[in-house]
């Protein structure tokens, strides 16, 4: 195994970024309101330790009508937990809200993508 190694827990991440036009004339209609909850837990090898995990965050838009929480959990010896709370409440938005919405999903899709690190200990 290699000395370092970088975990990206939501590899295969649903699809492309939803909102890559800079501009919109049409409303934003998602097709339901949704709660998607995710928990994962990745084990440590015992000779690795932790070197970087992102901080947890949370995102709220329009009084939370979007929201998503990421929560990570370093307290059990040999594992991390990670927890995503993707909520969208409201379904339609006026074209006027889209640099917030895209704005919202970008940071979204920034803190998906942020690597977890471990190393291997130094004996």
């Amino acid at each position: 195994m290699a000395d370092r190694i970088s975990v990206n827990p939501s590899a295969g991440f649903p699809e492309a970024f939803p909102f890559p036009e800079t501009f919109r004339k049409t409303a934003i209609q998602f097709p339901y309101a949704m709660n998607n909850k995710e928990a994962i837990i990745i084990q440590i090898p015992s000779d690795y330790e932790i070197e970087h995990v992102p901080a947890s965050e949370s995102f709220r838009f329009e009084d939370n009508n979007l929201s998503f929480e990421y929560s990570i959990d370093t307290t059990t010896p040999g594992e991390i937990q990670i927890r995503m709370d993707h909520r969208i409440r409201h379904t339609f938005y006026d074209a006027v809200s889209y640099q917030d919405i895209r704005s919202y999903f970008t940071e979204v899709y920034k803190k998906r993508s942020e690597a977890i690190v471990i190393r291997r200990k130094k004996l």
